[in-house]
């Protein structure tokens, strides 16, 4: 009993490490979502003498109107899509030594375990793999929407990379 009272921690301490986890299941879960959304942005086609956006043509794109949002877009795609994953691995990294060392589990890397737990301890950066392949298959669908045939070759050989790796990493913990 009296171990368990010393180890207790305080309501504060819970809901800080709940709140950190919320916050990282919560944007590694969106990520694709917003990456995905931010890039329609920038997916313009051709028709007539003009350009229009491909998720809505009635917007004429590379007009006052729509340079904003691209500025916006880039914006976002530089915070966000590429932020994201930068500030998840560099914790990962800063902790990557006593990631599966779970003494505290209201402080240190256990707020992200969601990142890592379920992958071999020299293989604590797999998610980031992972998210390299959200990422592939975001532009493909994106930026080759209306070449289904160079989307079939890009997806196909990012099949081939990932098996590869798969593979070669051997990621997933035997437990």
């Amino acid at each position: 009993r009296e171990k368990y009272i010393e180890r207790k921690p305080t309501c504060q301490e819970f809901f800080l490490a709940w709140e950190k986890t919320a916050i990282v299941v919560g944007t590694f879960l969106s990520w694709p979502t917003i990456v995905e959304k931010t890039l329609e942005v920038m997916s313009c086609e051709k028709i007539g003498n003009e350009y229009y956006l491909v998720k809505d043509v009635s917007v004429i794109c590379y007009d006052n109107k729509h340079y904003t949002f691209l500025i916006i877009a880039y914006i976002a795609i530089i915070i966000y899509g590429i932020g994201i994953p930068l500030t998840g691995f560099y914790l990962l990294f800063k902790y990557r030594y006593r990631l599966y060392d779970m003494q505290n589990r209201y402080d240190g890397s256990t707020p992200l375990s969601f990142l890592f737990l379920g992958y071999r301890e020299k293989r604590w950066y797999y998610e980031f793999i992972i998210m390299g392949k959200k990422a592939g298959l975001i532009l493909l669908s994106v930026f080759l929407k209306n070449f289904p045939r160079y989307q079939i070759i890009g997806a196909s050989l990012l099949v081939q990379i990932s098996f590869f790796l798969h593979v070669f990493l051997r990621p997933y913990d035997t437990i």
